[in-house]
């Protein structure tokens, strides 16, 4: 065989091989899964469906900020059900895998894409950049029966405890919870205790605490926030059912919370007018009117849509 002929046959093998090569590479390259999208804007206020840590079953209505520190605070109240959930603490972020946990609210994991966090139990949207839930949602405004003076009490986990925090006659007190069940909460810390014991029955849901600080007991009457459950009194209405409550403080503004099981029909209306009896929140879009026989009047896209007050289970 001459050096042309040797020369060819090597030339040849040589790209047959450099063939095989490149479809061997094409065809891992191939079979590679797809890289994740890092989503690095992810600081904010998140709002949709999804049921508390230990009642999977039960729609609840959730806001949660996500703060750049790694910090994060949540609200959860479940749909058509008396009592509101509110906790704090720390998540871990997974930039990898756009995921984050909850370390602090048992575990909760949820994954990030644009704008929103979702689980297989729910979906969060992105509302708002606010790093921050309003302290409304961790507070109650209560009336000292004893003086007549106005005090507010904040509730919430953290960690795997509850904890209420509050000023009383010019001392702070935090009280780590001591009793939980169905009808009654108590928070303690040695002798001094708060005691919340639900009213019933409904249709609008209430606490009555109790407060002893080791040498009295006091007495409280709750003002706000206040929640009512309202039925749509024609079929055509947009929503059936909105779990209602109402949020009265002294510090900011006063503000009504619509909620329903639609992730769609989420609203935060600020209170633009009030009487002794009736009151009206609005936004751009929807208004929310409260008369004084026990109905509302939904009103969006100007088409009017009446509500009455129905039992709290």
């Amino acid at each position: 065989m001459n050096k042309i002929a040797k020369f060819l046959i090597a030339t040849m093998a040589a790209i047959a091989l450099a063939a095989c090569d490149n479809h061997s590479t094409t065809k891992k390259v191939q079979e590679e899964p797809a890289a994740v999208k890092k989503v690095s804007n992810w600081q904010g206020t998140y709002e949709g469906i999804m049921p508390i840590a230990n009642d999977p079953e039960t729609p609840a209505y959730t806001l949660l900020a996500l703060s750049q520190n790694g910090e994060y605070e949540m609200f959860q109240k479940q749909i058509e059900r008396i009592g509101t959930y509110a906790s704090k603490g720390k998540f871990h972020w997974d930039a990898s895998q756009n995921s984050l946990t909850l370390t602090a609210n048992e575990n909760i994991q949820l994954q990030l894409s644009e704008n929103s966090l979702k689980n297989k139990e729910g979906i969060l949207n992105r509302i708002s950049n606010e790093e921050n839930i309003n302290e409304a949602y961790f507070s109650y405004l209560v009336k000292h029966n004893q003086s007549g003076e106005n005090y507010t009490i904040k509730i919430y986990s953290e960690g795997e405890s509850e904890y209420a925090e509050f000023e009383f006659k010019e001392k702070k007190y935090k009280l780590k919870v001591d009793l939980d069940n169905s009808q009654e909460q108590v928070f303690r810390d040695g002798d001094v205790y708060l005691a919340w014991n639900i009213i019933d029955p409904a249709p609008i849901a209430n606490y009555n605490p109790t407060f002893y600080d080791g040498k009295e007991t006091h007495t409280f009457t709750m003002l706000s926030p206040t929640n009512v459950i309202y039925q749509a009194e024609k079929d055509d209405a947009p929503v059936k059912t909105f779990d209602v409550l109402y949020f009265n403080h002294e510090r900011g503004k006063s503000f009504v919370k619509l909620m329903s099981s639609n992730i769609l029909y989420q609203y935060t209306l600020n209170q633009t007018e009030a009487s002794a009896k009736t009151a009206s929140y609005e936004s751009d879009a929807v208004k929310w009117h409260l008369d004084n026989n026990r109905k509302a009047t939904f009103i969006i896209n100007n088409i009017e849509h009446q509500y009455a007050e129905e039992t709290l289970k």
